[in-house]
């Protein structure tokens, strides 16, 4: 449990650390704490750039793909695949803005 949390933490930093020159706009990066990560952050990063909703959906795609063992031939990367995960990660949220985006991951499938 500790490999895949620690897996999480690893990807999402990359994530971040590539998606952040796409939504920089004329304002201060600010430093990600992605142990505090919540579904409401993740909901206001995507209010404020929506450029990233289809990145995050392709990362999510691989990185939940990866925790179910799945490979590209099994679940192919797709417009519609991308959107289910969105989906199911918007599902696994509900309304617990306090949730913690990671705990979220753990349970789409």
């Amino acid at each position: 449990m500790q490999y895949r949390s620690t897996r999480l933490l690893v990807g999402l930093s990359g994530f971040f650390l590539l998606a952040g020159p796409l939504c920089s706009q004329k304002r201060e990066a600010k430093p990600w704490d992605l142990s505090t990560y919540t579904c409401e952050t993740h909901q206001k990063v995507l209010d404020e750039a929506p450029q990233l909703a289809r990145l995050l959906g392709f990362w999510a795609h691989g990185y939940v793909s990866g925790m179910l063992g799945s490979d590209v031939k099994a679940k192919p990367v797709s417009r519609e695949e991308i959107q289910s995960i969105s989906e199911k990660i918007k599902t696994a949220c509900g309304s617990d803005g306090k949730k913690l985006f990671a705990d979220a991951l753990k349970t789409v499938k």
